[in-house]
């Protein structure tokens, strides 16, 4: 279970950071971006509702700024030191660098996710993974869910990506 947790909070890095130059950009503010995830590293972990903090500090990067799981993952999941970059990608997708770990191992990548400017939604699809360990063992973290946008005062507009 604790395996799988590291993938909730690699989840909850969804809104992501990709390494390298980006070409997307969006609207600046501070975000909720809360709904279910299923994460799985070896045990399936289904974290409904999730919710995350995301400040898009500007039009090309941001931070996600706190982790809020369900009692089903609470407790399991532990962010790591590491600070989790969110990065706009293009108009149609964003990623997030995380690193999470549990007493069994960790999961430490860039997830990266499909958005949707009308509704407001950041979507990880069946096969997204971040690399992970357990026991010294390679086993990647999978994620998949679905995650709404809703501005946070004093942000008063949607999140937009282009």
């Amino acid at each position: 279970m604790k395996k799988f947790a590291s993938f909730v909070i690699a989840a909850a890095s969804m809104m992501a950071a990709a390494s390298g130059a980006s070409a997307g950009s969006w609207t600046t503010g501070t975000y909720e971006l809360k709904g279910p995830l299923v994460l799985n590293q070896s045990i399936t972990l289904n974290c409904n509702p999730t919710k995350f903090g995301l400040n898009a500090s500007s039009t090309s990067s941001g931070s996600v700024t706190s982790v809020d799981w369900s009692s089903s993952c609470n407790g399991t999941l532990t962010p790591g030191a590491v600070s989790w970059v969110a990065t706009p990608i293009s108009a149609t997708s964003a990623s997030i660098k995380l690193y999470v770990t549990t007493s069994l191992g960790y999961c430490d990548g860039t997830v990266t996710g499909v958005w949707n400017n009308s509704a407001q939604t950041l979507t990880f699809p069946s096969g997204t993974t971040v690399p992970g360990r357990v026991f010294g063992i390679s086993v990647p973290c999978s994620i998949t869910g679905t995650l709404t946008a809703t501005p946070v005062a004093p942000t008063t507009g949607p999140i937009t990506l282009s």
